[in-house]
């Protein structure tokens, strides 16, 4: 090998420890901090419009009240007021929360931060 080549394999070699060393994996690890895990909650409706519901898991973090959306929460927990365990990974998207208007129109509200629910009782 020549010197040039040499030095070019060192090259690579370092550019390659370099940018692989820059890349996060993913984490599935279920005690992250995107994390509950048998957290308590109370299920809330917020009615957008006449027929439309979003129904909203309340729950108390750091002494203020947090709202989570499950867009798959199943029919059986679609209770106002209704006192829940659940566990679930917080995903890195929110959805719109809407209220009625006055002219039977929504409005949005807020946002809520999405959930998907692994376990719900």
């Amino acid at each position: 090998m020549t010197y040039i080549m040499k030095i070019r394999s060192l090259l690579l070699i370092s550019l390659f420890m370099i940018f692989s060393s820059c890349i996060k994996e993913k984490e599935t690890n279920r005690n992250t901090s995107y994390n509950l895990i048998n957290q308590r909650g109370v299920i809330k409706i917020f009615v957008c419009t006449r027929g439309c519901y979003q129904y909203l898991i309340e729950t108390a973090i750091d002494s203020r009240n947090v709202y989570y959306y499950d867009k798959n929460l199943p029919t059986a927990f679609q209770k106002d007021n209704l006192a829940i365990s659940f566990s679930g990974i917080l995903q890195t998207d929110s959805t719109m929360i809407y209220v009625a208007a006055p002219n039977d129109g929504s409005i949005p509200d807020f946002k809520a931060r999405n959930i998907l629910l692994y376990e719900l009782r």
